[in-house]
């Protein structure tokens, strides 16, 4: 049986691993933080396959179903409720509306002011912090762990002889990396609202998400930055543009303001290469489709290996 490491506790790497057990595939994972403090955990977080094409559809769509299924567990973190999602132009109906529970057209009269074409399906919402923790436990019982920065995929390729790299943003860094980049993210939490249904606008970026205990309102990103120093004048930005939708929402409502980075790249990177003799298959630059895509990559990661095992 080869030696497998793999790099990052961020759901990328979490969902990886947990494939590679599923596959008879024991691995060694190293992440310098605990998997609920990961920038995964700061996330909004839902499945959004819309718009998806070729690899990135079918890459979404085992996410997909692999949360549908998660939605079972009570302990997982992850549950189907409404979303709805308003477009300012014609759209066609989405390619999964036969995998999702529920699917409707709103009506013209049900539409929003200024929408063209509005829809209401079910889609599986994640609670990051608890879903992390409901892989980690998996991962934990099966694979060996240890708590260390690395700087270079060298520190630790010699070791083994497949080296998966799920590390995002620090790819910069283990894959010197220079077509990385930072997106700042913020997030408003409150557990003083309630909400029938979660809501997308992606033109404007306008969000909110309804999580047990709390909804997440958004949204900004802010490419090539870790770290704003604006925090308050984005949090009004947020709530006015919320307020726009939802009235009620105001700056007495938030329990919490969030901040994270995505880890920014024009294309996913899900490629082999060699460091010597050790097999380096890299998973990384998903920036804000994490959730999205982590499903069906580490399927993809664990095709790679059975490929050239």
């Amino acid at each position: 049986m080869q030696k497998i490491a793999v790099i990052g506790a961020g759901v990328i790497g979490l969902s990886t691993i947990v494939k590679l057990n599923q596959n008879g595939y024991k691995v060694e994972l190293f992440t310098k933080d605990d998997p609920t403090e990961t920038n995964s955990s700061y996330a909004g977080a839902i499945w959004d396959g819309t718009f998806k094409e070729g690899v990135y559809r079918e890459w979404s769509e085992v996410s997909l179903l692999q949360y549908i299924e998660d939605a079972k567990s009570k302990d997982s973190g992850v549950a189907l409720k409404g979303l709805l999602q308003i477009y300012r132009t014609e759209v066609p109906d989405p390619w999964f509306k036969n995998t999702i529970p529920m699917f409707q057209v709103v009506s013209e009269i049900d539409k929003p002011p200024g929408v063209k074409e509005a829809h209401y399906y079910s889609v599986p919402h994640i609670d990051p912090k608890k879903y992390l923790e409901f892989l980690f436990e998996k991962v934990s019982k099966e694979n060996t762990i240890f708590y260390r920065e690395l700087h270079s995929l060298g520190e630790i390729s010699e070791d083994f002889d497949v080296v998966i790299n799920c590390s995002g943003l620090g790819s910069r860094e283990l894959a010197k990396d220079t077509t990385m980049y930072p997106v700042f993210g913020q997030l408003l939490l409150s557990d003083s609202i309630n909400t029938e249904h979660s809501y997308m606008d992606d033109e404007e970026f306008t969000y909110y998400f309804s999580h047990e205990g709390h909804v997440v309102f958004g949204g900004v990103a802010l490419k090539d930055k870790e770290f704003s120093e604006d925090q308050e004048n984005i949090t009004a930005e947020i709530i006015q543009k919320v307020q726009k939708i939802l009235p009620q929402f105001n700056d007495s409502k938030i329990s919490k303001i969030q901040i994270g980075v995505r880890p920014g790249r024009k294309y996913v990177r899900l490629e082999t290469e060699h460091l010597e003799n050790t097999k380096i298959i890299h998973n990384y630059g998903h920036e804000g489709l994490g959730y999205t895509y982590a499903w069906g990559c580490a399927s993809s990661v664990v095709k790679k290996l059975l490929l050239h095992s």
